[in-house]
């Protein structure tokens, strides 16, 4: 079901026109584990899907690129001002980015803004950066990093979430190239930025989740060490209802645990292919020209020294509450199981003696059966026929109390007797 609706939260980000050729692909999608260009698969002789148009009085173009990496999807969307005689101000960026705004995925997005510098340019770079970041509207400009690539000047801002959610991971590249030869050569690029910011992603991602993961071992941690309380003298039934919630509790953490780890997998897969393949860019880019992307290695190193080595230790810290949950519910379930097989010996004493009772108080009935009249049989008529009547039945009624009587005192006595032996 949530494959399903990712899936569709994907085709989303199409217009319909593309989202109908998508479609023919949808079911060869899952022949290949790697890497596959969708509109390749879907029949089209282009891995692109270009269009254009007029928005806000600009002339743009821009192409669709949907790929389909080894375990999710991904999108490169791209769109310029389509005019090459004219040099563009920053005043077009919110154009663009309205065009781009709506193009979503859950796991991560990363926005990048490149061009071509004029020569006669003699702004500082980074002031020149920072003025193309607020005319994109992304946010406050802060903790920037710098690099080259093909001999352009890079610039990084990233933002990390503050309370961990994947929704506020703003990551923007700026690129800034030298002339339109580098800038022709970085289009080569584009498969190899998608891999690598699709890796990074998934470490944000798997990292966000691991911090919702562990909000809720907490919470459930706290109630693990205050689970001994339970284990005063409180009702059977009380008892029992305790029982079933820590039972919900223990279920729930182990599968939190659990989760805890794979994402701890995820990352350190994802950062062992974001190494490799950002190793790769490099070596790649620096035959053209002067590349410096230690930047974007900083990342690498963040990862394995704060969320890999963090996320071992929350795993370290909640793995002994997990056995302490065990404890307290096999301490509850025990309890509960001796309360029960007590009332179950209290109802089979119960039925021993009253048994017993039963059968001492038939024998007396019968030994004393000579005691009892027959009240059944007529009487003559004569005037002390109601004398003769109250005889036999006063003598039913002494035999039937004594009986029940000692049939009483037996079953209590043999109680007493079977609850003393046990």
């Amino acid at each position: 079901m949530q494959i399903e609706e990712n899936q569709q939260a994907f085709w989303n980000n199409f217009p319909p026109q593309l989202q109908g050729i998508l479609a023919s692909a949808e079911e060869a999608i899952f022949t290949d584990p790697d890497y596959l260009e969708l509109l390749t698969l879907a029949g089209e002789t282009e891995a692109f899907y270009t269009f254009s148009d007029r928005v806000d009085g600009y002339p743009v173009k821009g192409f669709y690129y949907p790929v389909r990496f080894s375990d999710n999807y991904g999108l490169l969307f791209n769109s310029q001002i389509d005019d090459r005689d004219y040099l563009q101000s920053f005043k077009c960026f919110p154009t663009l980015r309205k065009l781009a705004a709506d193009k979503q995925g859950n796991i991560g997005k990363t926005w990048i803004i490149s061009g071509v510098l004029p020569r006669n340019s003699d702004t500082p770079l980074e002031i020149l950066a920072q003025e193309a970041y607020q005319a994109a509207m992304f946010g406050k400009w802060q903790k920037v990093k710098k690099g080259n690539f093909l001999g352009a000047t890079v610039f990084e801002i990233w933002q990390p979430p503050h309370s961990w959610d994947i929704e506020e991971n703003h990551h923007a590249i700026i690129i800034f190239y030298p002339d339109v030869a580098a800038e022709s050569e970085a289009a080569k690029y584009y498969e190899d930025w998608m891999k690598l910011f699709s890796y990074r992603n998934k470490i944000i991602w798997a990292y966000c989740e691991s911090q919702k993961l562990r909000q809720g071992l907490q919470n459930s941690f706290v109630h693990i060490f205050q689970a001994g309380e339970i284990l005063k003298q409180i009702p059977l039934k009380k008892l029992q209802v305790i029982l079933g919630e820590n039972i919900k509790i223990l279920s729930q953490y182990a599968s939190d645990l659990n989760h805890l780890e794979i994402q701890l997998h995820t990352i350190e897969t994802n950062q062992k292919n974001y190494q490799e393949h950002l190793d790769h860019i490099i070596q790649k880019a620096s035959k053209y020209g002067e590349t410096d992307l230690l930047f974007l290695e900083n990342f690498n190193k963040t990862v394995k020294q704060k969320y890999q080595l963090q996320i071992q230790q929350d795993i370290d810290s909640f793995s002994p509450a997990l056995r302490v949950l065990e404890d307290v519910i096999n301490t509850i379930r025990g309890i509960v199981e001796i309360e029960q097989a007590k009332r179950d010996r209290n109802l089979e004493n119960i039925v021993a003696a009253t048994g017993v009772g039963v059968g001492v108080a038939s024998v007396a009935a019968s030994a004393a059966s000579a005691l009892i009249k027959d009240i059944t049989q007529p009487y003559p008529n004569q005037i002390n026929n109601q004398q003769n009547i109250a005889l036999p039945l006063a003598n039913l009624i002494i035999v039937m109390l004594f009986s029940i009587g000692l049939g009483c005192l037996i079953s209590g006595y043999t109680w007493k007797l079977l609850r003393y032996r046990r």
